[in-house]
């Protein structure tokens, strides 16, 4: 589950980055204004974490039901 978390945010952060940056060169490029609502940013990298923590969660419970001697036979 940490491990989960610790991916999807940093996934999030550096997709956040990415959009950031390139809203910040597109706008250099195109004369424009730029306007960065922090909150939406906040919320698209607490949506990433919530994702990755769902996702995170079936295959560790799946994991956990199974004997370590069936688990390691599939691997």
């Amino acid at each position: 589950l940490i491990e989960a978390t610790v991916l999807s945010a940093l996934g999030g952060i550096l997709g956040a980055l990415i959009g950031l940056g390139s809203a910040e060169l597109l706008s250099n490029l195109l004369d424009m204004t730029m306007q960065i609502t922090w909150w939406v940013v906040g919320g698209s990298v607490g949506f990433s974490v919530f994702i990755g923590v769902i996702f995170g969660i079936f295959p560790a419970n799946k994991a956990s039901n199974l004997s370590p001697l069936e688990a390691l036979r599939y691997q």
